[in-house]
């Protein structure tokens, strides 16, 4: 199981608690935009040196943090009219 699955189900459930929510979800964007096999190349990697966080076997094997472009996420919510939001994310940065 990949840790982004608890991410997701807490998102739900916070979504789910509030009056209110939008969950974005872009499938394209997997592993922070490295694309799969990078993605399973990075936790192999991490869990093999005992690195506690993923971003730190990213930077290791020389990727950015983060390739994802949210373009289309803002596009999404301006067509709704959002014009201002609450993000949740897991994102340090």
């Amino acid at each position: 199981m990949c840790d982004c699955e608890w991410q997701r189900e807490e998102s739900k459930r916070r979504v789910a608690d509030s009056e209110y929510g939008l969950i974005l979800f872009a499938t394209e964007q997997h592993g922070k935009g490295v694309g799969q096999r990078n993605h399973f190349r990075i936790y192999s990697e991490g869990q093999r040196r005992g690195l506690e966080l993923v971003v730190d076997a990213y930077r290791m094997l020389g990727f950015n943090e983060d390739y994802r472009e949210y373009g289309g996420a803002a596009a999404i919510l301006e067509a709704r009219g959002i014009k201002s939001l609450k993000l949740l994310t897991n994102s340090p940065s």
